[in-house]
């Protein structure tokens, strides 16, 4: 749109060049028609004071008496009658010429006038052309002018249309916007209990992790006493037997029944010697089994304290969200 009003102001003034070349020459021709029109006045002004002279002669009829009575006056007066008929002919002729060039001026005087009208219609149109082109040229930076304000207006309306969606997606109204704010506060104070019940979850649970440690380790301490008392028995007994076995070797050569008594004596002491290898074995058994369940509840213990510190710090950071929120929806509301 800019291009095309540059193209139609750049012809319009090539135009208008134009148009002022042309009145230019116009002028030049109106003054030489202008000064032709003032000689020939002039020359028609002296033609005009010859025709009233031949027209009414200066001879009065006293004249003319006073020539005929004169010697030779009748001769005189005809000779003067016929120049003054030829002079009248002379000037018959002369004026008819002078009619003619009269009538010829008068064409040019006409064709002048319409050359002077054309003039003024030119210097009007000129006038109107020039009004024209200031007025382009004044709508052209106008132009600029309006371009740059549309194009304010077009980004303040495209923001303002923005802003309206925006308002007409939260367009609800103040009871329905107090009710979600009761339920931000309602919200946020259960996420403060659910913190707070983690964080409590979380102090019992390192407690009891304490606690169990302490009773793992007293429970260590005393299978690690039982065990090495099973040792020392073990040991006793081993030491009992090897005597026994010492014994039986000497006394072979007693009678049988005491033979046979310390045999029975010596069976149930290997007995006795068997069932305390066997609980000693049970014992180291169960203190294994009971070490492999501890590290089992220490690594428990470890992943649900590690989950219970993500989800407590999931939920204050909830918490602090739905704290800004509510305090924001308080702000817009006007809510104290």
């Amino acid at each position: 749109m800019g291009h095309e009003k540059q193209r139609a102001v750049r012809e319009l003034a090539t135009r208008l060049e134009a148009m002022q070349k042309a009145l230019a020459a116009l002028d030049g021709v109106l003054e030489e028609l202008s000064a032709e029109r003032e000689g020939l006045l002039t020359e028609g002004q002296l033609f005009t004071k010859m025709l009233g002279q031949l027209r009414e002669p200066v001879l009065t009829d006293l004249d003319v008496d006073l020539m005929i009575s004169l010697p030779r006056g009748f001769t005189n007066f005809v000779t003067l009658l016929g120049c003054a008929e030829q002079r009248w002919l002379r000037a018959r002729d002369v004026v008819k010429s002078t009619w003619e060039r009269f009538q010829e001026v008068r064409k040019s005087v006409e064709r002048t006038k319409q050359l002077q009208q054309e003039l003024q219609s030119f210097d009007a149109v000129r006038q109107e052309q020039r009004r024209a082109l200031e007025q382009a040229a004044r709508k052209a930076r106008e132009a600029g002018a309006v371009r740059q304000a549309a194009e304010r207006q077009e980004g303040m309306i495209s923001e303002l249309e923005y802003r309206a969606q925006e308002a007409r997606k939260v367009s609800r109204s103040r009871a329905v916007l107090e009710l979600a704010c009761c339920k931000e506060i309602g919200t946020h104070d259960l996420m403060r209990e659910k913190s707070e019940q983690l964080e409590i979850l979380a102090r019992r649970s390192a407690d009891d992790s304490g606690r169990r440690h302490k009773g793992q380790d007293e429970e260590s301490g005393g299978i690690r006493a039982l065990t090495a008392s099973l040792h020392q028995r073990t040991e006793c007994v081993i030491s009992l037997l090897a005597d026994i076995e010492n014994l039986q070797a000497a006394s072979a050569w007693r009678p049988s029944s005491v033979a046979s008594q310390r045999s029975s004596v010596a069976g149930s002491e290997t007995t006795v010697v068997k069932e305390a290898v066997k609980g000693a074995f049970g014992a180291q058994l169960r203190y294994e089994e009971l070490e492999r369940r501890c590290s089992l509840t220490e690594a428990q213990n470890t992943r649900k304290a590690k989950s219970f510190g993500a989800e407590l710090a999931r939920l204050q950071a909830e918490l602090t969200d739905k704290s800004t929120r509510a305090q924001q929806l308080e702000k817009s509301l006007g809510i104290s």
